[in-house]
């Protein structure tokens, strides 16, 4: 079965190889053509984020729980440590890495108070 790939000829002939080409965020798990079934059955697989996003100065508990083992297009909150903030508050699993935002310092607002 072909799913989110396809091979470089259809139909194979027997004793041949085939690694499919898969879509962006799957890999491929190559099979072989015998007596008219591949084995293994031809697959893209998806690809998983099977770490935490590193990100300074984040809740690296919080990631550890809520980010691991999300596959491709898949999105995990980000919480920052207090004083800090991020923008976007999400990692996205892209491809088996992460696209996540910084925690950035939160910068003082209002006036200071004087004696």
């Amino acid at each position: 079965m072909k799913s989110h790939g396809t091979c470089d000829s259809d139909p194979m002939p027997h004793n041949s190889s085939c690694i499919l080409e898969c879509n962006p965020g799957y890999y491929a798990q190559e099979g072989t053509c015998l007596l008219g079934e591949f084995e293994p059955a031809l697959n893209c697989l998806v690809k998983v984020c099977n770490a935490a996003p590193g990100i300074p100065n984040a809740d690296k508990a919080q990631l550890e729980v809520d980010c691991v083992g999300k596959a491709h297009g898949e999105s995990c909150p980000v919480t920052c440590l207090a004083g800090y903030s991020a923008f976007p508050t999400e990692a996205v699993c892209l491809d088996g890495r992460w696209d996540a935002p910084l925690c950035y310092a939160q910068p003082c607002e209002g006036e200071p108070i004087r004696p």
